[in-house]
């Protein structure tokens, strides 16, 4: 799926625009130009940059195994990797994952 070519305002809370949201769903699948990829997609930015640093990590781990560094300063890599997608499947519970519950759902008020 594409981006739409106009915005479509909506206020779930409300209820308000959930017609021509789904006007613009509608349109969008059946136009023929909507492609199923099985793809996951990540719908948090935070999930987004938790891969990101995933992959760095990864890449960084590649990097240092192919320079033959020792296992001790390698696996620090791979380590952070594992953070990173662990706290995406709430294996985790560092600060900044804490911080973000506090600050979407503000807990406690």
């Amino acid at each position: 799926m594409g981006i739409p070519h106009k915005p479509v305002f909506i206020a779930a809370a409300q209820g308000q625009g959930l017609g021509d949201l789904r006007e613009a769903i509608r349109q969008e699948v059946f136009s023929g130009k909507a492609v199923a990829n099985n793809q996951p997609v990540l719908t948090k930015l935070w999930h987004q940059e938790k891969v990101a640093k995933a992959m760095e990590q990864l890449l960084l781990c590649k990097t240092a195994v192919e320079s033959h560094w020792p296992e001790d300063c390698y696996v620090i890599h791979l380590r952070d990797a594992y953070l990173a997608l662990a706290s995406i499947v709430g294996e985790t519970a560092s600060e900044d994952i804490i911080q973000t519950i506090f600050e979407q759902f503000c807990v406690g008020k």
